[in-house]
């Protein structure tokens, strides 16, 4: 069942994709990828006509038919059918349960290769992670992790729920792990994260900047966006002269 689901999502997409949207969408990317050409919208609906064809063939796509139709997807490095994995594992969200937690972490590790895809399933993990807070621990772990992947995930996973308060003493754990990491897109995730602790507790977000006012400049500026002027220039007024 899994098989056919993977193999009407591929065809749908071949039928659509445009070659000149092909280009276009490598600008948004620094690592290398593999589009086909379909925008998010087709992806979208790519999902969709494979969910029609599998009740019209009388077999609903299960919880077990979409990890395997989603691991068959990443499998290929195919962007957009990376992210239609993703759409797939959406649509089943609310049916995850705690032991399938490590399907996350499998994908991640093994199959994304880009930070869209890292993203959007991180979306996915976050509201399991929200059920199962336990759980959520695990992540600490990739944050040491020498998978970039792994270690943008650690945040990633936790940006929606850190801003209503919840995981936001790993967050800052994680953030201060991974605070002067040479990679860029980890940098970025780092800022991020602050940001929308941030958004909860302004005052812990505002003394952990003046403690860490020497963070990579990328971090510090997503940090401290939705912060007022005055307080960004006192910090910024922190950092080491060079």
């Amino acid at each position: 069942m899994a098989s056919d689901v993977t193999k009407n999502i591929q065809a749908y997409l071949r039928k659509v994709a445009d070659p000149t949207f092909k280009d276009r969408s490598r600008r948004f990317f620094t690592e290398p990828i593999r589009p086909l050409g379909v925008p998010i919208h087709g992806c979208t609906r790519a999902v969709a006509d494979a969910v029609v064809k599998a009740k019209a063939a009388g077999t609903p796509i299960t919880l077990e038919d979409s990890k395997l139709a989603a691991k068959e997807l990443y499998s290929t490095g195919i962007l957009e059918e990376q992210f239609c994995a993703n759409v797939l594992l959406a649509r089943m969200q609310k049916q995850f349960g705690e032991d399938d937690i490590d399907f996350f972490k499998s994908i991640i590790s093994k199959y994304v290769d880009n930070w869209a895809c890292c993203d959007g399933l991180c979306s996915i993990a976050g509201k399991v992670y929200e059920r199962y807070p336990k759980q959520a621990q695990k992540l600490a772990m990739w944050s040491k992790s020498k998978n970039r992947w792994e270690k943008r995930a650690s945040l990633v996973c936790l940006v929606v729920q850190v801003r209503r308060g919840l995981f936001i003493d790993l967050v800052y754990s994680n953030v201060s792990t991974m605070l002067y990491d040479s990679d860029d897109l980890v940098r970025k995730a780092n800022g991020w994260a602050l940001r929308q602790a941030g958004k909860f507790d302004e005052k812990r977000l505002v003394s952990f900047l003046e403690k860490h006012a020497g963070m990579p400049a990328i971090t510090l500026s997503y940090a401290m966006e939705k912060l007022d002027d005055k307080t960004r220039t006192r910090i910024r007024s922190l950092r080491p002269k060079k």
